[in-house]
């Protein structure tokens, strides 16, 4: 019965979105704050549901043919980050203001499938069922940037397209490869990661930049963020705080959970280098945000200098265990950032509002209002 719990978190955002399709006019707003405020009862209940050993598990046979099956499990890591989805959704619909918005009904439709896609990414244990949320957590979001914000907000959504693809095409080959690998050809969590490091070190390396590119890109980090000033400045806010305050996390949730344990000679290998990006992330993003004259580009550089310092807490000691510091730091951080920043996209939200611009020069004088 504990179990059902997870199928219900997942099903109850799908539920709302085709509700919201089928609703007109702002009711739908209704319905996307109910069914976000579910998230997070549902995920409290899910916590105190926890067994001893700190593993709330659902299995499910799905796709028996290729060895993929609906495999669930929710642990601490994943009731911060399906918490802090619930909270994000939650407060951006709460806060902004739905007359702004054309066609309330799509908008709310997209956001609440969105919803589900990044709680399915934080609760998979199944390789192939994590690259299919992977997948449906971004594909509404493509529309909601191409679909709402500013004048160029196509142009940037497509760059933001372009990048993820490739990315999840990467992940996708790897994925393959290594479930092509095993005596048992399972995508199970314990059986992919026993594939993973049963591979010969050259064959890790290989396919660990593969998965850390797809990864790196969705955080993102140098050089691999160009995409994001971009599509943070043109999109619509609710939807500029969504990739922000959750979905760059679904990279930092996919190396603790997806990489790092899945092919540790290869993260031997690999972590000085990443380790110098991120330090070069943090630098040159911190220094890009100081001559930024756009309130919403200089949050968005900000952002990429703090998941720089959380990819470098990661891969500062890269076997997972006990004593790894880095990983419960960051997932501790993941959840902070995602509620500061979330703070930060309101403020800009309400200043942007108030004086009709992102042009931090024309904001003078903020404090008397």
């Amino acid at each position: 019965m504990d179990s059902g719990i997870l199928i219900l978190l997942l099903l109850l955002p799908i539920l709302g979105a085709l509700i919201s399709f089928f609703i007109k006019g702002n009711t739908s707003w209704f319905v996307g704050v109910a069914f976000s405020m579910l998230t997070i009862l549902l995920s409290v209940i899910a916590y105190q549901a926890l067994p001893a050993d700190g593993f709330l598990l659902y299995k499910q046979e799905w796709i028996p043919l290729i060895g993929a099956n609906f495999n669930l499990s929710f642990h601490a890591l994943s009731f911060l980050m399906c918490l802090l989805t619930g909270l994000v959704f939650l407060l951006s619909m709460v806060f902004v203001d739905v007359k702004n918005i054309e066609n309330p009904s799509r908008f709310y439709g997209l956001m609440l499938l969105s919803q589900a896609g990044l709680l399915g990414v934080f609760l998979a244990n199944d390789a192939f069922l994590f690259y299919i949320f992977w997948e449906l957590a971004l594909i509404p979001v493509y529309f909601l940037c191409s679909m709402y914000g500013g004048t160029n907000r196509v142009k940037a959504s497509f760059k933001f397209f372009i990048y993820t693809f490739i990315g999840s095409l990467l992940m996708l080959v790897g994925i393959i490869y290594i479930h092509q690998q095993g005596v048992t050809q399972n995508f199970s969590w314990e059986i992919f990661t026993a594939n993973g490091n049963a591979l010969p070190v050259g064959e890790q390396i290989i396919l660990f930049a593969m998965f850390f590119l797809a990864f790196a890109i969705k955080m993102p980090i140098f050089p691999l963020h160009t995409w994001q000033p971009d599509t943070y400045e043109q999109s619509a806010t609710p939807v500029t705080i969504v990739l922000s305050a959750v979905m760059v996390k679904m990279g930092l949730f996919a190396i603790i959970t997806w990489l790092l344990p899945v092919m540790q000679l290869a993260a031997e290998y690999w972590k000085e280098s990443i380790m110098i990006l991120s330090v070069i992330s943090i630098v040159y993003a911190s220094c890009m945000a100081l001559v930024q004259y756009n309130v919403k580009r200089l949050v968005a550089y900000s952002s990429i200098a703090h998941i720089g310092l959380m990819c470098a807490a990661l891969f500062s000691y890269p076997v997972l265990g006990e004593e790894h510091l880095g990983a419960s730091a960051v997932a501790l951080q993941m959840f902070n950032h995602g509620i500061n920043i979330l703070g930060l996209w309101l403020l800009v939200y309400v200043a942007e509002k108030r004086f009709g611009t992102q042009d931090l020069r024309e904001m003078g004088g903020i404090a008397k209002v």
